[in-house]
């Protein structure tokens, strides 16, 4: 088995679009790099309905991509799920919906991408034994991909080093119980463990993962890493940031009437510019929903500027020119340990970060452990407001370089190489 090789088993790869491509599409881009002969396996079609063909430029010319049969079921828009979600949480369910989610529990205990595992793990089998491969990346979710792990571990013993990458929380995401059938937590606690006592090491994107774990598995504890989610340089080469006449403030994303919602910071902001007699403006780049744009036209609130979806060169250029940054995260329990993508984009921006975000989160912590910006609750507008006050103190401040590129793709591939190269 070689050491400079890498296969990296993967679900969810382009054309399939969303956050979850990302970070396994940036290992790659990097290992490949760093000089690591790659090889990947993924389903011959996307997974999720939302495509992004754009993606496909991020993979390596040299990287050998396999793509396999599947059974797995193709996941739904992720803005339809959460509108059902939300709307399940507002209303008693029916009767017919329990029933339909209880079915769902049994069929699909683990998750709907299992049908892929067989098909995955034989080619698994033929490319490490056709290509001497040592070094196996798996990513979830899905986490029915680990099972693929599990098995090539059995198979294969030492020859190979196993990596979990748990971009989520599986078995012990906040409110799981209530979410959950008793009989479908069960069954994925025991593929949980199967897993963890299998996998030679494991990866997660946050600390309150990794520390959730270890509590409930002390004997994983030595074999775990924190590598978090990041920043690609590429994406910030050769940018021209916007000019603009006032000062400005510029939020990149998706404002929801459910989570998210920004009518407390607008108010707080219209409150702020007239007793400080400020003339700031918030450029708002992506989409919002219908009673937002009433609600500013009610009040004309103009210094609330929609431009819509951009480019994400374009937004980033918005964004370089921009003198402050938003970056909202609702307040509630499954969101204080999720660290938002924009956040590592805003850090390599440069720019001070108003955070609306849980006072008690990962993301929190992150701010004021660095000093990035002021932090208040998404929907106090008495906190808003008096954050607002403190805007001043980091005008001009910048953020030290070496904190920057701790958060840069290039260095978080570095420290997954490091792992495998420690295990020689």
């Amino acid at each position: 088995m070689q050491n400079n090789n890498i296969l990296l088993i993967i679900n969810e790869f382009p054309p399939t679009g969303e956050s979850g491509v990302q970070r396994p599409l940036k290992f790659l881009k990097y290992l490949d790099r760093a000089n690591y002969e790659t090889f990947v396996i993924t389903p011959q079609e996307p997974v999720k309905e939302i495509l992004d063909h754009s993606l496909a430029a991020e993979i390596p010319a040299s990287a050998k991509v396999y793509k396999t049969k599947s059974l797995g079921i193709r996941a739904k828009n992720l803005n339809m799920i959460e509108n059902i979600r939300y709307k399940s949480t507002q209303t008693k369910k029916s009767v017919k919906w329990t029933i339909l989610k209880n079915i769902n529990d049994l069929i699909f205990p683990i998750d709907k991408q299992i049908g892929w595992v067989p098909f995955a793990y034989f080619k698994a089998v033929k490319v490490i034994k056709s290509e001497g491969i040592r070094n196996v990346y798996i990513t979830g979710y899905p986490f029915s991909a680990f099972l693929i792990g599990v098995m090539l571990k059995i198979k294969f013993g030492e020859r190979i080093f196993f990596l979990a990458d748990y971009r989520d929380s599986w078995s012990f995401e906040p409110l799981i119980e209530k979410k959950v059938n008793k009989l479908r937590l069960k069954i994925m606690r025991s593929c949980d463990k199967l897993i963890l006592s299998k996998a030679d090491h494991i990866v997660s994107v946050t600390q309150p993962i990794l520390t959730e774990y270890i509590a409930h598995f002390p004997k994983i504890k030595d074999k775990c890493s924190l590598i978090t989610n990041g920043y690609d340089e590429d994406d910030f080469l050769k940018l021209r940031p916007k000019i603009f006449k006032k000062k400005t403030i510029v939020y990149m994303g998706k404002f929801y009437n459910f989570k998210g919602n920004p009518i407390a910071f607008l108010k707080a902001l219209s409150n702020y510019r007239e007793k400080m007699s400020e003339d700031i403006e918030l450029i708002h780049i992506g989409t919002a929903f219908q009673e937002l744009f009433d609600f500013v036209e009610h009040n004309n609130y103009t210094f609330y500027k929609y431009l819509g979806y951009k480019s994400h060169q374009e937004a980033l250029e918005y964004s370089l020119g921009a003198d402050y940054l938003l970056l909202c995260i609702n307040d509630d329990p499954s969101s204080k340990y999720v660290y938002s993508g924009k956040l590592f984009e805003y850090i390599r921006l440069g720019k001070p970060i108003i955070g609306l975000i849980p006072l008690d989160g990962i993301v929190s912590d992150l701010i004021k452990e660095y000093s990035l910006g002021i932090i208040a609750p998404i929907n106090d507008e008495t906190e808003i407001y008096n954050s607002l006050l403190n805007l001043y103190e980091h005008q001009n401040k910048q953020i030290p370089q070496d904190v920057i590129y701790n958060f840069s793709r290039e260095k978080l591939t570095k420290d997954l190489i490091e792992i495998y190269e420690k295990n020689i």
